[in-house]
């Protein structure tokens, strides 16, 4: 099972709360199947309504062929853009991304199938961090409603920690990075947070999905999907 978001409006949102604000180190990890391709899609963001501080992860950009970017609201937002297309509407993809807004000159690590991707930096932040802590965490569009997703999204995780590339392939392959985690959501048939932040979401418009027979026995191995 997982959620489908349809490109038009549909999110999952969970409120700003004390236990998911204004992490400075930033772990964060989905399993994403998209519709449609060439469409810049925003997964994952924690930022307010006006759009103006926080994070938008996982951020699938046309002009970048397909590639995952990230970005962070500095006084000059800092973006980064992988390597690997994702393209393929027919193909699954666990994305990752691990970043500390404690300073400038940090750049974050983006995965790809548990294997760090080569950035390319297209903006390199400025100035102070944008805390975010009056915006809330939302699936499947940004802060200002925008960027809207479509595709499949399962197995969310996010945490205040770094993790390794050795946590990131736990989470890959068995859904969650192990230990105390602030957020996962299986998101199998509800939005549930069984991590330790209180944040459980509400769903506007995006329905659980049924996976094909073939993406449910491969998803069972992997411990999602199921």
């Amino acid at each position: 099972m997982a959620y489908n978001f349809d490109g038009v409006n549909d999110n999952i949102k969970f409120g700003s709360d004390a236990s998911i604000d204004n992490f400075v180190t930033q772990s964060m990890a989905a399993w994403i199947k998209r519709d449609v391709a060439n469409v810049a899609q925003c997964l994952l963001c924690k930022q307010g309504a006006g759009g103006v501080d926080g994070w938008l992860l996982f951020a699938l950009d046309n002009v970048s062929s397909n590639r995952l970017r990230f970005r962070s609201v500095w006084t000059t937002t800092g973006t980064w853009i992988g390597t690997t297309a994702l393209s393929s509407t027919t193909s699954f993809y666990h994305v990752g991304v691990v970043y500390s807004n404690s300073a400038t000159a940090n750049d974050p690590t983006l995965y790809v199938n548990g294997v760090a991707e080569i950035l390319t930096t297209d903006t390199n932040p400025t100035g102070t961090y944008t805390a975010e802590g009056a915006g809330e965490m939302i699936f499947g569009e940004t802060g200002p409603a925008g960027g809207d997703y479509d595709g499949l999204l399962e197995y969310v995780n996010y945490a205040n920690a770094t993790w390794d590339a050795s946590q990131m392939n736990r989470a890959l392959w068995y859904g969650t990075p192990g230990g105390s985690i602030a957020c996962h959501y299986p998101l199998l048939t509800d939005a549930v947070n069984r991590g330790t932040a209180t944040a459980n979401g509400t769903v506007t418009g995006a329905v659980v999905a049924s996976l094909p027979r073939v993406e449910r026995a491969w998803g069972s191995m992997m411990g999602c999907g199921r």
